[in-house]
């Protein structure tokens, strides 16, 4: 071989050296881009303070709670993405991790894309798990599953769950037990999807709410939801700044025939007319409607009700001011003062539009 062919060769070899580098360098620079977006798991022992994982956390990240009593927790601005959520869990599938009593047992301020799984929380006071924005619908895309909230009384709310200003949010597979405020109390709240979840209470004094919907609020959708024990109220649907006890139309009675003569033989007298005037006008119209003339749109749109259970609550359903509310293939048991009721809705709001299709409602002894 002459001296041409082996330098030939040997640039022939060097070149190949080369590009294997260029090659073994850009994996390696690729690997190290990768690396340092990869999502993490954070094992949390009890007492740790996982709060302080918030600034870490990038989608995808995982908090895996291990078995024990964990410390209450809150989250600022914390985003994961449609197709990586940040998520919240116990341990184990098929154990719940618990959180110990505070004001609140987890709270996200400002959340995106965010699942949280499989938590006891216990004897929190003001709500179990807390979802809110300081600037409207910050928080969104929050799914909630195989949660357990008992015991929250003293402070304000008093929720299982308690969600404002919050878009697309999904609570499935859950309990709340003896919520002295509400279950679940939902305020501002978009795109909500509410599905086998139980409420129970067996308070001596009972809970207020098993559902509360307070302000504008649409797009909301309960299916299989069992409402149990001493509770006030099944669901207030828009009713929220209005009087449980003042109704502005027609309730219907437990009992309907409690509300008639026991003798109808017997002519019942009429009220004595009460003369009106000029200072005191006769109205069935709350004052400041009369006043301002034109209504304000409905608080609550589009929320439907399906496959209820309400059994033994003193009031099923009571509605305020809402348009577009279907309840349907439910049941009532056991109301003990009416099965619904129509309060005055809040100031300047029209009332309620319900539709009431293939329900029933019984008494057993």
């Amino acid at each position: 071989m002459t001296n041409a062919h082996h330098a030939q060769s040997a640039n022939s070899r060097a070149t190949c050296i080369v590009r294997a580098m260029g090659a073994w360098v850009g994996s390696c620079a690729m690997a190290c881009i990768v690396n340092t977006t990869h999502a993490e798991t954070y094992e949390i022992k009890p007492g740790d303070d996982w709060a302080a994982l918030g600034p870490k956390l990038v989608a995808g990240d995982e908090i895996v709670l291990l078995e024990g009593m964990h410390r209450p927790a809150q989250f600022s601005a914390i985003a994961g993405t449609r197709e990586k959520p940040i998520v919240i869990r116990s341990i184990a599938k098929n154990k719940l991790a618990e959180i110990g009593p505070d004001r609140e047992g987890l709270k996200l301020t400002d959340c995106a894309h965010v699942r949280v799984e499989r938590l006891l929380i216990k004897n929190a006071r003001r709500a179990g798990v807390v979802i809110d924005s300081t600037v409207e619908g910050a928080s969104h895309d929050i799914d909630i599953r195989d949660v357990l909230v008992i015991g929250v009384a003293g402070l304000v709310e008093q929720a299982g769950i308690l969600a404002l200003d919050t878009d697309r949010l999904e609570i499935r597979r859950s309990r709340f037990e003896n919520c002295r405020g509400a279950a679940l109390h939902l305020e501002q709240t978009n795109e909500l999807t509410v599905e086998l979840v139980q409420i129970k209470s067996d308070l001596k004094d009972g809970s207020a709410y098993g559902v509360l919907i307070v302000g504008e609020c649409n797009g909301l959708a309960f299916n299989d939801v069992w409402i149990a024990g001493s509770i006030q109220t099944g669901a207030s649907i828009g009713a929220r700044d209005a009087s449980r006890h003042v109704s502005a139309g027609p309730a219907v009675p437990a009992f309907p025939e409690l509300r008639t003569p026991l003798n109808p033989a017997e002519p019942v007298p009429a009220p004595a007319p009460v003369p009106s005037t000029l200072e005191d006008p006769v109205s069935s119209t709350p004052p400041s409607t009369r006043e301002s003339g034109a209504k304000l749109p409905p608080l609550v749109h589009n929320a439907t009700f399906e496959n209820l259970l309400v059994r033994g609550a003193d009031c099923a359903f009571e509605f305020g001011s809402c348009d577009g509310v279907t309840i349907t293939s439910s049941t009532i048991v056991n109301p003990s003062e009416e099965v619904f009721r129509f309060p005055v809705a809040p100031t300047d709001h029209s009332g309620a539009a319900v539709r009431f299709r293939n329900n029933i409602v019984c008494w057993m002894p």
